[in-house]
C-alpha cells in the first residue's frame, strides 16, 4: 500500500540521482508517528500469520 498523499507518483525521475532524490523527499514527508505505530502494530500481525501457519489473517 502506498503512503496517501505521497507526491512521489506524480514526480518522473530522469535518471538514478533524481530517483534517489525523489524517495528521499517522500521518505521524509512520512510522520515518526505513523512508523512509530507500524512497528508497534508488527507484532500483533505477526503473531496472527504464525497463529494461522502463514494463511490469511484478517489484515
Amino acid at each position: 500500500k502506498s503512503v496517501e498523499g505521497a507526491e512521489g507518483a506524480k514526480r518522473q525521475p530522469r535518471n538514478l540521482n533524481d530517483l534517489e532524490r525523489i524517495c528521499k523527499e517522500e521518505w521524509d514527508k512520512i510522520p515518526p508517528g505513523k512508523c512509530a505505530n507500524l512497528v508497534a502494530i508488527y507484532k500483533k500481525r505477526l503473531t496472527s500469520v504464525i497463529a494461522n501457519k502463514g494463511f490469511a489473517t484478517k489484515y
